[in-house]
């Protein structure tokens, strides 16, 4: 009986959990359900039931993004898998005031990203600032007027500025992950 509980326990861990992937509703002017959730590989179906055209895509400066294009009638779908954790934001392109909605993978964290190791070096009128972070996030540089967006994972980063001004600068860098936690850092330099 023992062997038999212990296979049985066994063939149990060792066969991962087969979870069914989400689907939501695209209806005339609304997504249901609007809140959805899912785990990291995990794939989101929309499925199109209604006679009007809508879109399915991510809000600007999120870790994933997605856009189905524009879809029209009944029996139309997109598919997306999810990669990375994260509180991602939707809305169609043609009606954004009514249809708006979300998908969470993963449980929510409140851990904001760390941005270490930062370093600068400077050639004349540029900058090379490189910085290491702890996770997938969108970062933010700043020198300045000058501002550089980009998504990188965890690791160690680079980005650039040239064309300053002679003297002291900073440089204010911000991690923002998929949960909207957000971690900054700042390093002050001088150009030539």
């Amino acid at each position: 009986m023992r062997l038999v509980l212990a296979v049985a326990v066994f063939l149990a861990a060792a066969v991962p959990a087969l979870a069914a992937p989400a689907t939501v509703e695209v209806g005339d002017d609304f997504f249901n359900p609007g809140p959805t959730r899912v785990e990291p590989g995990e794939t989101v179906t929309w499925n199109w039931n209604g006679v009007n055209s809508h879109t399915v895509q991510t809000r600007p400066r999120q870790i994933d993004r997605f856009n189905s294009g524009i879809k029209g009638g009944t029996g139309q779908s997109f598919l997306h898998a999810f990669k990375y954790r994260g509180r991602f934001r939707y809305y169609c392109a043609i009606h954004p005031d009514t249809m708006n909605a979300t998908v969470q993978v993963g449980d929510a964290d409140t851990v904001a990203p760390r941005i270490t190791r930062i370093r600068t070096r400077v050639s004349g009128s540029r900058v090379k600032v490189t910085f290491k972070l702890s996770e997938r996030s969108v970062l933010t540089a700043k020198v300045g007027r000058k501002k550089v967006v980009k998504t990188f994972g965890p690791g160690k980063h680079a980005v650039r500025f040239k064309g300053l001004r002679a003297g002291l600068h900073r440089v204010r860098l911000s991690a923002k992950d998929g949960f909207g936690n957000v971690g900054k850092k700042s390093k002050r330099f001088r150009t030539g």
